[in-house]
Formats: structure tokens, sequence, C-alpha cells
């Protein structure tokens, strides 16, 4: 919750103290679950390096621990490198990025049915990834091959329509982008109204939106805190 409203420095507090709780369990799931969001946490306050380091090491504790034996295991070793792919990509490492991916996408296929990391779920990463490397034209691709109904929760929908309004946004195709910013809104709305990411979208659409062909769009601006 705290990395999904910003709040960078609470986020470091609770980090410590959800790893010394881990510290106690012995558990190697938990353990590469508190690497990944340690990872975010660190790469949210500019630690890329620090932050692949993290996760890269939750990763190889995890094989060495495990085996990757189970199908939980390889989940949680998927989940790992997408992570470490995003990371790549937003410090603007593109080989590294996509190899790492093509890694994850061979754990949720080693996963297999009934896992909550899938393929799915690696096509989600491809179009925040395209993202991240600012190729907004392959991430428009790769989103609409994706059907946001097969995507396992609320959170990873709504993590869908924001990838595509930004990359719709960075296309310059803004009828769509709105579009996608009111189906991120319809599926979990929460998500858009408490979010930087979609208050400066929102911003933006505003100050280009000279013409006011955007429907309601000031009323949508309106409601998430944009304008009076």
């Amino acid at each position: 919750m705290l990395i999904k409203l910003h709040e960078d420095g609470m986020s470091w507090s609770i980090m410590d103290r959800a790893g010394r709780a881990v510290q106690t369990c012995g558990d190697p799931l938990l353990e590469a679950e508190h690497a990944r969001i340690t990872a975010i946490v660190l790469r949210r306050t500019r630690h890329r390096d620090h932050a692949q380091k993290v996760i890269l090491t939750g990763a190889a504790t995890l094989d060495a621990a495990t085996g990757l034996r189970q199908p939980a295991d390889v989940t949680a070793y998927g989940r790992l490198l997408a992570t470490a792919a995003y990371t790549a990509a937003l410090a603007d490492q593109r080989d590294t990025a996509l190899a790492m991916l093509t890694e994850a996408d061979e754990a949720a296929r080693r996963a297999g049915l009934g896992s909550t990391f899938g393929s799915v779920d690696v096509a989600l990463y491809r179009i925040g990834i395209a993202r991240a490397l600012g190729d907004f034209g392959t991430a428009v691709e790769h989103a609409r091959v994706v059907a946001p109904e097969q995507l396992s929760s609320v959170e990873r929908r709504a993590r869908y329509w924001q990838d595509t309004a930004l990359a719709l946004h960075g296309r310059g195709a803004q009828a769509a982008a709105y579009r996608a910013l009111l189906a991120a809104e319809q599926t979990a709305p929460q998500e858009v109204r408490y979010r930087p990411w979609a208050q400066k979208l929102t911003a933006d659409l505003l100050s280009n939106d000279c013409r006011q062909s955007l429907a309601d769009l000031r009323a949508f601006a309106a409601r998430i805190g944009i304008v009076d």
C-alpha cells in the first residue's frame, strides 16, 4: 500500500521490519517475495543497481534452497525474474531486460496451469517493459494481444490499463489514452484516484485538449482531484 501511495520513507521502514520478520520464519518463498518487494522500494528511491542485486540474489537463494522442484517455487522464481526485467528496463538495459523476461516466461510455462504467474502475466510485463524502454508502439502492440479479463487479479488488470494508457499517450493517441484511463478507473477506482501516474497523465491530457474534444475530461479530472 505504501509503495502504491509513493510513501517512500515509510516503505523503507516497513521493508526493514518485514525483513527481520522473514528471517525468523525460514520460509524460502517468503524470503523471495520480500526480495521482490524490497527491490521495488529500492528502485523507487533510485537505488536501481542495488535493487537489481537484491532481486538476483533472491532468485539465486530461492533456487539453492528449493531446487525449484515445486510449482510454487518456480512461480516465485518467475516473478523475481520478471521484476528484474522491468528494473533493467527502467535503467535502459534493453538486452538484459528482454533476456530476463524470456527466462521469466520459461519459468511461467514450467509452473503450468493453476499458477498465479503465467504466460499472460509475462505478456503484461512485456507492455510495461516496452513502455519503460520508450518503445511506445511496441508496447501498444503487446497490449493488443492481451485480454485484460484473463489477468488473475484486479491489480493486474488495472496495471494493464495503466501501461496501455501511458503507452498510447506516448504515441500521441490522446483519445485512446483517455479511454484506457477510464477503463482503469472502472476496473479499480483507487488505482486512478490516488496514484501519481494517473494524476500526471490526466493533467497532460487536460493541457493538450485545447479543443475540449475528450468528453467529460474535466469531470474526470475533478473526480481524481486534479481540478476543482
